[in-house]
C-alpha cells in the first residue's frame, strides 16, 4: 500500500500445540469493516479486501507456526471513515475463532502482537 502519512502495523503471531510444542498450520484473516477506504490527501479510493496471513507446516523465516503481515492501523487519520475495526478470524487446525470489532491503533507501534491486539476481547 503506498499512501501518504498512511499508517501500517506489522502484526505478528505464533500457534504451538500444547502437548508437542510443534507449529500449527491455518491462517489468520483480517477483514476490514468497510469495503473502502477514502484517502482525500492521495485522492485515491483504497479498496480494503480481506488481508490473509498464512502460517506454513514447514519453517518460514520466523519459524513454524508463525506469521507476520502488515495491515493499514485502524486509527488513521488521512483514510476515512476513521475508526474502522477488523474482524479476526482465526482458522488454525481444529480451531476456528472469531473476533469482531477489533482496533488496530498505531500507538501500538510499528510491530504487534496478536495476543496484545485481542487481549481486551477474548
Amino acid at each position: 500500500m503506498s499512501i501518504t502519512g498512511g499508517r501500517t502495523i506489522i502484526v505478528t503471531g505464533k500457534y504451538i500445540d500444547f502437548i508437542s510444542g510443534a507449529g500449527e498450520t491455518g491462517t489468520v484473516t483480517f477483514t476490514p469493516s468497510v469495503p473502502s477506504l477514502s484517502d482525500s490527501t492521495d485522492v485515491e479510493f483504497l479498496i480494503t479486501t480481506p488481508y490473509q496471513a498464512i502460517l506454513p507446516s514447514t519453517n518460514n523465516s520466523f519459524g513454524p507456526g508463525t506469521f507476520s503481515i502488515t495491515i493499514p492501523c485502524t486509527d488513521n487519520t488521512e483514510l476515512y471513515p476513521q475508526g474502522f475495526t477488523y474482524t479476526v478470524t482465526e482458522r488454525i487446525s481444529n480451531l476456528t475463532r472469531i473476533t469482531k470489532g477489533v482496533q488496530i491503533p498505531s500507538t501500538l507501534g510499528s510491530t504487534a502482537d496478536l495476543t496484545v491486539i485481542l487481549k481486551p476481547y477474548i
